[in-house]
């Protein structure tokens, strides 16, 4: 959305009104500011409360590096990034905060990092699989309207949600990304994570929400969502739209594992999201579930990691009855192209079973389960790159990825 004042990640999905008051400062660490004004005039109370939420939850700590992209649209000279350093936000009742639609004065500060150009730190390797896999097939990818990509890699362009975004393939972990982007741009194609309803993104992995039931996690080509006794829903955009919704459910001995007591957020970068849902196990103090569910930019798949206390036959599959075919070695795809015309496709590091009856896939005498859940985007015509045996060595092959800034004075991440 067009948003007035953008300060990382709101006004992406709420509006900010315009600032009443930025101040400029030169000193001995270059350029700071801060900025003033007051969250109102908003559609509800809950949107000016996920306002708050998203103020608070980018500053800078111990794990968030509180980098934020800022646009004015009322001053574009402010336009540029920043270290959130702090964020105060007043709820009080002469200003009839917490009431109807909500006035909360605020004030921000921010350090300036003079530079557009950003490089990703590379760590990974091929996984240990049960498969005798060797070698997979790497990516990493810019956010959508980057320039000045470096090293010349194989590229691989994916529309999603917020454009085309540019997947670059058989990327080497000693290569040294290097992209320049624009503030209005830093966070497009990102992951993001939705809790609560109704529903507003979450802006940091600091977030006090705790929603098990209302969730999602996106990469704006693949998402994932909650469903109801701790099912879960994925799609992927074509470009225009939201398609290929598919229910899964987790099967532990069995039997479905029913719903989520909470969700906490992992890790929450542009580049990377996770979350991590926990549920207590019934009639016991001791033991639970959790899952671990991740998406990096750029990827046509969503990464999960399932763990109990009690060894038992854990399984994923299609909550209704869905012919697959195998793909070897790892897992097995949808047999036919959906109504968009794609294919979902489901793998595994482990040793697994297939049920190609179900569309699913079961390990046996086991406490954990890694699996992903993508889609061939165009099916049995899907481009090179996103075949399923493609998907399957880019899951493979796992990199992790740091975004930062190449600073050349002020202030380091």
């Amino acid at each position: 959305m067009a948003a007035n004042l953008q300060i990382g990640r709101v006004g992406l999905d709420t509006d900010l009104e315009h600032p009443f008051q930025i101040v400029r400062q030169a000193g001995g660490n270059g350029l700071s500011m801060t900025i003033r004004g007051h969250i109102k005039e908003t559609g509800t109370l809950a949107e000016a409360l996920a306002i708050r939420d998203q103020l608070v939850a980018q500053v800078r700590s111990e794990s968030n590096p509180g980098l934020v992209a800022v646009v004015c649209a009322v001053d574009s000279t402010v336009d540029g990034f920043y270290v959130l350093e702090s964020a105060n936000v007043d709820a009080s009742s002469r200003n009839a905060s917490l009431i109807s639609t909500g006035f909360f004065p605020y004030s921000v500060n921010l350090q300036a990092v003079d530079t557009p150009v950003f490089t990703s730190g590379l760590t990974g390797g091929v996984l240990p699989n049960d498969h005798s896999v060797s070698s997979g097939n790497p990516f990493v990818a810019p956010p959508v309207g980057a320039t000045s990509f470096s090293p010349d890699l194989s590229l691989l362009s994916r529309s999603g949600e917020d454009g085309t975004v540019e997947t670059y393939l058989a990327v080497d972990e000693s290569d040294v990304p290097v992209f320049s982007v624009s503030p209005g741009n830093y966070l497009a194609g990102a992951c993001s994570i939705y809790i609560g309803s109704p529903s507003y993104m979450v802006a940091g992995a600091d977030s006090m929400k705790d929603d098990p039931a209302n969730w999602t996690i996106s990469n704006t080509l693949v998402r994932v969502v909650a469903g109801t006794s701790g099912r879960f829903t994925t799609g992927m955009h074509d470009g225009t739209s939201w398609e290929s919704s598919m229910e899964w459910r987790l099967e532990e001995g069995g039997a479905a594992i029913g719903a989520w007591d909470h969700i906490v957020p992992l890790r929450y970068t542009p580049e990377y999201a996770g979350v991590r849902l926990i549920q207590n196990r019934a009639g016991t103090s001791q033991g639970r579930r959790t899952l671990d569910i991740s998406v990096r930019r750029g990827s046509r798949f969503v990464n999960f990691f399932y763990t109990t206390t009690s060894s038992a036959t854990l399984k994923v599959r299609r909550q209704t009855t869905d012919a697959a075919t195998a793909v070897s070695p790892w897992g097995v795809r949808d047999s036919s192209n959906d109504a968009g015309g794609n294919r979902w496709v489901l793998g595994t590091l482990s040793t697994k079973t297939n049920d190609l009856t179900n569309g699913g896939i079961s390990k046996t005498a086991a406490v954990d389960f890694d699996f992903f859940i993508g889609y061939e985007a165009g099916g049995s015509g899907a481009q090179a790159g996103d075949q399923a045996t493609n998907l399957g060595d880019q899951y493979i092959h796992h990199l992790s990825e740091r975004v930062v800034p190449m600073v050349r004075s002020g202030v380091g991440l």
